[in-house]
């Protein structure tokens, strides 16, 4: 995983990226050399995509509150929503960089995980570490 940071005034905001392909297979590097034309559409695409990815977490930090932002988060970092069955442990993590994640005070983090923990949309240990329950999804989606 890999973090993109943005400054927004003096709070900072950190998104979990899921990195994928980002070099493009052989046989593409081959196909590149051949079709310039190729190269050029991949470029713009990628270029594109991380555009939108930025424009959308900009919404997401106008428009939403941190502890949805801090919902999502731990939602993505557990890997609800992606095919195949979510782990429901997140891996180590401090809640100083959640708060820097979600553009917010590590206090507002700890004010939250608390919140998540009475309601029991999660469970952490120092044994067991995080675990997110799929009832955190209700978080987000109820608005």
């Amino acid at each position: 995983m890999r973090y993109c940071v943005w400054q927004f005034g003096h709070s900072t905001y950190r998104r979990v990226v899921d990195i994928g392909c980002v070099q493009p297979p052989a046989p593409a590097k081959l196909s590149f050399q051949a079709y310039p034309a190729l190269k050029a559409l991949y470029v713009w695409y990628r270029t594109m995509a991380r555009n939108i990815r930025y424009e959308e977490d900009l919404v997401d930090q106008l428009f939403n509150s941190s502890e949805k932002r801090l919902a999502r988060i731990l939602l993505l970092l557990a890997h609800f929503g992606k095919e195949g069955i979510p782990e429901a442990v997140v891996p180590k993590i401090s809640q100083e960089t959640l708060a820097e994640m979600i553009g917010t005070t590590r206090s507002r983090v700890s004010f939250f995980m608390n919140r998540f923990r009475k309601l029991g949309f999660l469970d952490y240990d120092a044994g067991s570490g995080l675990q997110v329950h799929s009832s955190l999804l209700n978080v987000v989606l109820h608005d």
